[in-house]
């Protein structure tokens, strides 16, 4: 999705082109008398006004697509090395033990009595509420 939208800027800035470079040197071509340094900074804030609401446009699009699902959700996790980790995984109510490695997930164990319950407070502690938290700390 970012490559659609910097390839969108790309493609505007080069159909833009053409008509910026197509000034006349009589002094009456739209930004004479500017120095060049003014032109320069002004296209690169241009540009960079343009990544910005490129980003915020892609985040706005696909802020529902692979986030914190219901259905899915990791309950515990242990690094066995530098790559390899095992996972206790919730998936739509039941649990199972995966390994993970560079070459893929595995399932282990498909137990049929829950291995671990939830804590629901401590689970749904947010970033946001984090902070909000350690602000309300300072200023007191």
């Amino acid at each position: 999705m970012i490559n659609r939208c910097l390839m969108i800027v790309l493609l505007v800035w080069l159909a833009a082109e053409p008509a910026l470079a197509n000034t006349e040197a009589t002094g009456t071509a739209v930004g004479a008398g500017v120095p060049s340094w003014m032109s320069v900074a002004g296209n690169l804030l241009v540009l960079l006004a343009l990544i910005v609401v490129a980003a915020w446009f892609v985040r706005r699009t696909s802020a529902g697509k692979g986030g914190n699902s219901s259905l899915i959700r990791v309950l515990a996790a242990q690094s066995l090395g530098a790559r390899d980790r095992l996972l206790i995984v919730d998936v739509a109510g039941q649990q199972l033990v995966v390994a993970q490695t560079p070459q893929g997930l595995t399932t282990l164990h498909a137990p049929t009595e829950p291995l671990l319950t939830e804590t629901p407070n401590a689970a749904t502690v947010t970033f946001a509420e984090r902070l909000a938290g350690a602000l309300r700390g300072k200023t007191e």
